[in-house]
């Protein structure tokens, strides 16, 4: 009989539970947005490191969701933020599921954003990211200066 860990068990459950969860995010009511933002908070509070196997799924997901109409979906968004965050936190530098060089060119891209609420997302990534000990986010500093600059320039605040 061959044995299975949990780790394999959790990567499969991972895939079966952001794909259905992600796009229920794209749905055009508001309880379902809400609600797949709540449950992928309890897919990554539960899966924890193996749920960072589908980072970039899940972070072009949040920008989308933190800049929502509806206020329920922004604060469920909130709570997902935050407990991606931990999740990062506590597990970089030695995290086999989260890969920055694979998440820099899709941060790079969203930091063309316009709206505030991305923006803001936006940078408070970068906060995390160079606080972490061993992520040498300077590395990847000229990639994403002149957006930088251009938020600094933009009358919006």
């Amino acid at each position: 009989m061959q044995s299975i860990n949990k780790e394999q068990i959790s990567e499969q459950l991972l895939n079966d539970l952001i794909t259905p969860l992600i796009a229920c995010l794209k749905d055009s009511e508001s309880k379902i947005r809400f609600a797949a933002c709540e449950s992928l908070y309890n897919v990554i509070k539960s899966l924890r490191e193996v749920s960072l196997a589908s980072f970039n799924e899940i972070f072009k997901s949040l920008v989308t969701a933190s800049s929502d109409m509806d206020e329920e979906v922004k604060r469920a968004a909130t709570s997902l933020d935050r407990i991606l965050k931990d999740v990062v936190t506590e597990s970089t530098p030695n995290c086999k599921y989260f890969n920055l060089k694979a998440f820099m060119p899709l941060f790079c891209d969203k930091l063309k954003a316009v709206h505030p609420g991305i923006r803001q997302l936006l940078i408070s990534w970068i906060n995390i990211l160079d606080s972490i000990p061993n992520i040498n986010l300077i590395k990847y500093l000229p990639s994403f200066l002149e957006e930088l600059f251009s938020m600094l320039g933009d009358n919006n605040k």
